[in-house]
């Protein structure tokens, strides 16, 4: 039968930023070394936790808040690939390591919205501020066409009346 740990992790990555990383494995007692998985692990669940933290603590440092986040399966193929190997000699066969979430302090969570916000707010500036840049230049040309032909109406008018003289 198979059975799934789920290990939280807290690191930090590259760029200083702490977060917590839960990693799901799914694994089973191998058929053929049912002896060795009942007697030479007394805990496997503590084993599975120490091998699982040691690899995600050795890949994220290396790694960037966005990296960590776009290289999710990276982490999750290295902890299977390791735990495959380590807990075989115990009679147990992993079948799946899944980082299931990465998660950054609140504060940093805080601080990325309030950037991305800030972002937005200033690109709905710069776009009111075109809108309102068309607005003058239409009104200008408006005027501009307005005085033309009030000119030309004016030129009319005087050509009458020189003709009428």
């Amino acid at each position: 039968r198979v059975e799934q740990n789920t290990v939280t992790v807290q690191t930090k990555s590259k760029d200083n930023v702490f977060l917590t990383c839960q990693v799901a494995v799914q694994q089973s007692v191998n058929p053929n070394s049912v002896e060795d998985a009942m007697y030479r692990l007394a805990n496997v669940y503590q084993q599975i936790d120490a091998y699982v933290s040691d690899v995600v603590r050795a890949k994220v440092p290396m790694m960037t808040l966005d990296e960590a986040f776009e290289k999710k399966d990276d982490i999750s193929e290295e902890v299977e690939r390791r735990l495959k190997t380590e807990l075989h000699a115990y009679g147990f066969e992993v079948h799946k390591a899944l980082v299931t979430e990465l998660v950054p302090a609140r504060e940093v969570v805080d601080s990325m919205n309030e950037i991305n916000k800030q972002k937005r707010l200033r690109d709905a500036s710069v776009m009111a501020a075109e809108a309102d840049k068309i607005k003058v230049v239409k009104a200008a040309e408006a005027n501009a066409d307005s005085a033309q032909l009030q000119g030309e109406g004016i030129a009319r008018q005087r050509q009458a009346i020189i003709e009428g003289l």
